[in-house]
């Protein structure tokens, strides 16, 4: 199939966006550099079809809020508060709570009314001063964020691995886990490593150096609780994990990792890479680490503009390369599951991911399928019917409630080569000292 072909294809069916190049290569008969020519331009058109869509319906639903308020009410002025602002509004008949919200412009997440006072005119016209308040106060300004990007992302040159000629068969997947970002070790029992984030992530790419090999692909996994959590709570509130402020642990994460991206990419281990960020976990989950991914898709997009980024919001998900599948997650969510995942396999766990495979038209006794996940903060591996049971251990380390509750876990990461055209995989284990 020509170029072409192979863009229509993708278009109509996106399916195929997310199967590996070598696979697509040999079901339509053509080199993997077509499919990779014909992915790009795919997503670039799925892309800005995505966005046209979106802004028109943005722009009509704006059109329609804009008419009803006109209609309903008119606003009178406002003043501000310490927690927020007084918004004042003249209707011409009183007001349901869902209205006097929807006019102030509240979600209910960062913000909310917290008291309304309302009076009947005279002339039978209804006067309301809406008080509303902010949740969100340790973050920042719009125009705070702008300059604050300016200083984590001072180079913004589009720049592009060079091609490696002879790089075999082979896949790097580099898998990061709990980075949890400006978490405070109240106790530090242990005396865990004294290295920075920048460091611990800077090691990463030193280990991965050291291999001495070149790949077909690197594949970065960041499996969640990548920052320590918003506003010093795990996602199901009630539980304090004591942090740095929200700001920090923003500026901390995204700083470390545009160092970590700058190195890797030039670092010659591949051209081609991809990175995967989990977003749903029950430390950063509910858009903590969403908002930091997106800002760091944002400079990915512009300054490595063929490196490939995806967030993941469920539970689980997949991507596949070659012979192998891979399945990830975090091993607990931002709101659902009772408990974690099992450091050890268990029988109840095997069967379950066994399901999921079988869902996802993957049939495990056929398939090399590996499940990673992070949470527990330590390093395992088990095989089970579905397939591999792989714990990461976490860039982080040890943390007061581990330290009291588990004993000592050791910050590190892991290394996984995955041999495209068989079952071997290769793994080493990244400790920091």
């Amino acid at each position: 199939m020509t170029v072409r072909e192979l863009v229509t294809k993708f278009i109509t069916q996106p399916a195929y966006l997310d199967m590996g190049a070598g696979k697509l290569a040999g079901r339509f008969g053509c080199s993997k550099e077509a499919i990779y020519k014909a992915k790009e331009q795919a997503r670039q058109h799925l892309h800005s079809a995505e966005v046209a869509d979106f802004n028109d319906i943005v722009a009509r639903h704006e059109d329609v809020i804009a008419k009803q308020h006109e209609q309903l009410a008119k606003y009178t002025g406002s003043e501000s508060t310490p927690d927020g602002s007084i918004r004042k509004f003249e209707t011409a008949r009183p007001l349901t709570p869902k209205e006097i919200e929807d006019l102030a412009g509240v979600d209910g997440i960062t913000s909310y009314v917290a008291r309304v006072w309302d009076k009947l005119l005279p002339s039978g016209k209804w006067t309301y001063s809406i008080d509303v308040r902010y949740r969100v106060k340790d973050f920042y300004t719009a125009e705070e964020l702008k300059e604050k990007l300016k200083e984590l992302m001072p180079d913004l040159e589009p720049w592009s691995p060079p091609a490696i000629l002879e790089k075999g068969t082979e896949a790097l997947v580099i898998l990061i886990a709990d980075d949890h970002v400006g978490a405070i070790n109240l106790t530090d029992l242990y005396g865990g490593a004294p290295l920075t984030y920048t460091e611990r992530l800077q090691a990463i790419v030193g280990e991965a150096k050291a291999l001495g090999k070149t790949f077909d692909e690197v594949h970065i996994l960041s499996l969640g609780d990548q920052l320590n959590g918003w506003n010093s709570q795990t996602t199901r509130g009630g539980h304090e994990v004591k942090s740095l402020s929200n700001k920090e642990q923003f500026d901390l994460y995204v700083g470390g990792r545009v160092i970590f991206y700058e190195n890797l990419f030039a670092s010659g281990l591949s051209d081609r890479y991809f990175v995967h960020d989990v977003e749903n976990s029950n430390h950063s989950g509910l858009g903590f680490s969403y908002m930091a991914n997106q800002t760091l898709k944002m400079y990915l997009s512009a300054k490595f503009p063929t490196v490939e980024q995806r967030s993941y919001h469920d539970t689980i998900d997949k991507f596949e390369y070659g012979n192998h599948v891979i399945m990830f997650g975090h091993g607990k969510d931002e709101k659902l599951q009772k408990r974690p995942m099992p450091a050890v396999l268990d029988a109840k766990t095997d069967v379950y991911l066994y399901d999921l495979a079988c869902t996802w038209r993957i049939n495990p006794p056929d398939a090399n399928v590996t499940f990673y996940k992070g949470d527990l903060h330590q390093h395992g591996l088990q095989c089970g019917k579905f397939g591999r049971y792989v714990n990461v251990p976490a860039v982080s380390g040890n943390s007061d409630y581990g330290d009291i509750n588990y004993g000592n876990a050791r910050g590190g990461a892991l290394l996984e080569i995955l041999d495209r055209n068989s079952y071997r995989i290769t793994s080493q284990a990244i400790w920091f000292k």
